[in-house]
């Protein structure tokens, strides 16, 4: 019997590393992969960018005009000392399914189809699977468009956690925090609600 209860101790140990050891590399992965933007934000075609002071600071805005092309550019660096994959790279409230007076349509330099609406539901959502090596960093692109028919009330709207990334590495997929700048909008009369 005493043999049944060290075996026991042993099982019960070798789980409590196990866990250890899997928050351990979740916590590493999701504190080191960074997402960032540099001071050109929000870069937009047929419509204005403006400086917009919030209680929070200043924030890029494009007014949201018909015809309006805008690049997102972001970059992912990866200081885990472990390699990854990008997973999924997504849009809350800017996909196909959302109502707001944008829409985000496409990342590149990789991915232009977005994932089915049905399965992202309002968020734009791209299932990226870059790999991305210890020390180097990814640059992106989202193309946000403007939204016929949208609803965005006058004045700004803005996201503070553009993109979500999602990172996998040695079988775990992590959500990484974006520390990216804050993008917004500022809605006009073509998508008052």
């Amino acid at each position: 019997m005493e043999w049944l209860r060290s075996r026991r101790i042993y099982l019960v140990a070798g789980v409590i590393a196990l866990v250890g050891a899997a928050s351990w590399l979740h916590d590493r992965i999701e504190d080191r992969t960074i997402i960032w933007t540099d001071a050109t934000v929000l870069e937009c075609d047929n419509t204005t960018v403006e400086a917009h002071v919030t209680d929070d600071g200043t924030i890029l805005a494009a007014h949201l005009e018909p015809a309006m092309r805008c690049l997102l550019s972001f970059t992912i660096a990866n200081d885990t000392g472990l390699d990854v994959t990008i997973g999924s790279i997504s849009m809350p409230g800017a996909g196909p399914t959302a109502n707001p007076g944008f829409v985000a349509t496409a990342l590149s330099p990789q991915i232009n189809e977005l994932v089915d609406a049905e399965s992202s539901g309002p968020a734009a959502r791209w299932e990226v699977g870059d790999p991305l090596a210890a020390g180097e960093s990814i640059d992106y692109q989202i193309t946000i468009e403007f939204r016929e028919g949208g609803c965005t009330a006058e004045g700004i709207s803005w996201v503070a956690e553009w993109p979500i990334v999602e990172v996998k590495s040695w079988g775990m997929t992590v959500t990484v925090p974006s520390e990216a700048e804050p993008v917004g909008f500022l809605g006009t009369q073509h998508t008052s609600c």
